[in-house]
């Protein structure tokens, strides 16, 4: 009768530790479940945004292909333009070619112009720094300077007092011991810094 009843009870036991596998294996089972269903989630989360991305460069990929068409249009157009002009360049070619004996003419004349502002220059700062004495001309390329910041130049210098004039040439580089000395070779000095300095 014992050892009926320990036969049962082992047996009951095996059953039991059966039965507590099964649910471990069904825990573990489910933890795998819910991990896959996470990572299913994060996977489809993942493509949405791979899809929005290549949706996006599809349309850029559109934008871009409109464009070089709209581009292709205006080069063609372009190329007809210019091949509208270049008879019309090569009629102005010929025209340029036959007026270099005038452009020869007007750029004497650009030197000469600078050449009388660079003298007025001169004469004015003789006057205000109580030089009269004439002063040579001075060669333009010395002071270089063209013709339209030379004049700018005469402009406001017409307008300054003796004092005024010492400031702006101390302001140019000018040393004061050139400014104080009242000579042509200084005024020769200033007249020329100040109309490099574009008053």
């Amino acid at each position: 009768m014992a050892d009926q009843l320990l036969i049962k009870l082992e047996k009951q036991r095996d059953e039991v530790e059966s039965l507590h596998q099964i649910v471990t294996n069904v825990i573990q089972y489910g933890t795998d479940i819910g991990a896959l269903k996470a990572e299913n989630t994060f996977l489809k989360e993942e493509n949405k945004k791979k899809d929005e991305q290549f949706q996006a460069l599809m349309k850029k990929l559109e934008e871009a292909t409109t464009g070089i068409q709209t581009l292709t249009t205006k080069v063609d157009e372009l190329t007809t333009t210019v091949g509208e002009l270049t008879p019309k360049i090569d009629k102005l070619n010929t025209k340029m070619k036959n007026s270099l004996k005038t452009q020869g003419d007007l750029i004497n004349k650009v030197e000469e112009a600078r050449q009388r502002w660079v003298n007025r220059c001169i004469a004015l700062i003789n006057q205000k720094r109580g030089i009269h004495n004439p002063l040579r001309s001075v060669d333009p390329s010395n002071v270089g300077v063209d013709v339209e910041t030379t004049g700018e130049a005469v402009k406001k210098l017409e307008t300054m007092k003796k004092g005024e004039l010492d400031k702006v040439a101390s302001q140019v580089g000018v040393p004061d011991s050139l400014i104080a000395t009242n000579n042509m070779g200084s005024t020769r000095a200033i007249v020329e810094a100040i109309i490099r300095a574009q008053l």
